[in-house]
């Protein structure tokens, strides 16, 4: 590869994606307890859509899919599973990324 197109390619940032993903379960456990403790059950629901949205945003979008699979029905699916079910589909991501870097 050419040293212009390794200065173009930028690696992704996996330290500070893995420090969002573990920030938003702690936010997401902290929620629940003081949730509990002030009788509102239903904040760790609201918290757990407003964390996957977040991640989509800072996270999914800094990614860039392959040109086949860049359809708006692929990117749609991807960023809408990645929003409802972020604690398995982010660490999902984010171990075949450092699996990537590693190997």
């Amino acid at each position: 590869m050419s040293e212009d197109l390794k200065d173009a390619i930028a690696p992704a940032p996996l330290l500070r994606w893995w420090g969002l993903y573990f920030g938003g379960w702690l936010v997401l456990l902290l929620t629940v307890m003081v949730g509990a403790r002030i009788g509102l059950p239903g904040l760790p629901f609201f918290t757990y859509f407003a964390i996957g949205f977040a991640l989509n945003r800072l996270i999914v979008r800094q990614l860039e899919f392959h040109p086949i699979h860049n359809t708006i029905g692929n990117v749609a699916s991807a960023k809408l599973w990645s929003f409802l079910l972020w604690p398995v589909s982010y660490f999902g991501l984010l171990a075949r990324l450092v699996i990537i870097r590693v190997l």
